[in-house]
């Protein structure tokens, strides 16, 4: 998508197929997030419109283009949103639901399709189902590739923008002060390291990996030079050391750390005598 050369961000934009010209229609205070925002979900499979999920997986991303369709102020975006999804709909050349801009209004599910849609989300075998595709989807080695760039160029503009990254940060410090959050959390990330440190293979990547990091003179640089910055930090230097008490004060914890320090110590000492 092209920059924008206006300090106004809000608009209508459109996700054209380009051989048909059908288009989905929307608008946004930040048209280049929401652009982001599509790609990712229409990446992932998981777009809240079916229609452009269906013809995206069919004809696949290249066959789609972004088209900023104006500018304009926030008090105008559903206006102008109604204006053009009048002038397509019809031409039957719409991915939208909803007739209506900025909200569902007009979409309306028989009976049968709310009842399927209920069913789907409890079927065990629809959940399979969904899952075993999302599985092959990550065997393919150029979707993860696509799909790893386009979250990592979306995590790195909204970073880059120190209100974006201060109210992610407020946010994930007011979730993890909530106790079941966080117990959940803790022990939810206990287990997905203790799983993936039980598989040998995985353990040796990362001890690769691990090794070829260390030997970039200026990786241990940096990292020598953001410890130092945050052991100034008295507050952080509190904050670590509460934390290291915490789990040290658990008999179990300190058991585990024993042993390995001693099977550590042992093989290291076969390896010298």
């Amino acid at each position: 998508m092209s920059s924008l050369k206006s300090t106004i961000k809000s608009g209508i934009y459109a996700i054209v197929h380009r051989a048909t010209g059908r288009r989905y229609v929307g608008s946004s205070v930040d048209i280049e997030k929401r652009w982001w925002y599509h790609n990712h979900r229409l990446e992932r499979g998981s777009h809240f419109n079916l229609h452009l999920q269906r013809a995206w997986n069919k004809y696949g991303a290249p066959e789609f283009t972004f088209k900023v369709v104006e500018l304009c102020h926030l008090e105008d975006l559903t206006a102008r949103e109604q204006h053009h999804i009048d002038r397509w709909s019809p031409h039957k050349l719409l991915f939208n639901s909803a007739p209506a801009a900025g909200s569902t209004r007009g979409v309306k599910h028989t009976d049968i399709t709310r009842a399927n849609m209920r069913l789907a989300k409890a079927d065990p075998v629809m959940r399979a189902h969904v899952g075993a595709a999302t599985k092959k989807r990550w065997k393919n080695p150029a979707y993860r590739a696509r799909l790893s760039a386009n979250v990592s160029n979306g995590m790195k503009k909204a970073m880059a923008d120190p209100m974006i990254r201060a109210r992610m940060i407020a946010e994930s410090k007011k979730r993890w002060k909530n106790p079941v959050y966080s117990a959940r959390m803790k022990a939810f990330i206990s287990a997905r390291v203790k799983k993936a440190m039980s598989n040998p293979t995985l353990r040796a990547h990362l001890s690769e990996t691990m090794k070829k990091v260390w030997k970039d003179p200026a990786t241990r640089a940096h990292l020598s030079e953001t410890m130092k910055k945050v052991w100034k930090d008295p507050a952080a230097c509190a904050r670590q050391s509460m934390v290291q008490k915490e789990v040290w004060s658990d008999p179990a914890l300190r058991a585990r750390q024993s042993a390995k320090m001693v099977k550590a110590w042992k093989r290291r000492k076969g390896q010298t005598s």
